[in-house]
């Protein structure tokens, strides 16, 4: 049984977003998991871990939709049977404090306590 790593409790979600590849390449993304840490994502393939990303995506803040943006890193890829992607870790590297409080905020009224 391996030592639990997190340092803030994840929440399963279902948020859209967007991600900004190096090369500038925008992308969209379906982010199933978050936490003040970080955030994890579907994506159309696995991203090399220590890679750049910038990351969009709206929340409801106290039932008013808001837009973070925060640059991440990614720290694992999953990759998903059947040519269906990859799951992504994303960790986050720089947010503002009001995007910080907004996420946390809608982790609390959106997000579903994860068990894993």
């Amino acid at each position: 049984m391996g030592i639990e790593r997190r340092q803030y409790q994840r929440f399963n979600v279902d948020w859209p977003g967007r991600i900004l590849l190096p090369g500038k390449e925008i992308n969209e993304i379906s982010i199933f998991s978050a936490s003040r840490g970080g955030l994890g994502i579907y994506f159309v393939y696995a991203i090399p871990v220590g890679t750049q990303v910038n990351i969009e995506f709206f929340v409801r803040n106290r039932h008013v939709k808001t837009r973070i943006r925060a640059v991440t890193h990614v720290i694992h890829n999953d990759i998903l049977a059947g040519n269906r992607g990859a799951k992504v870790g994303l960790h986050f590297q720089q947010m503002t404090s009001e995007n910080m409080h907004a996420l946390a905020n809608a982790l609390h009224e959106d997000g579903q306590p994860s068990l894993e």
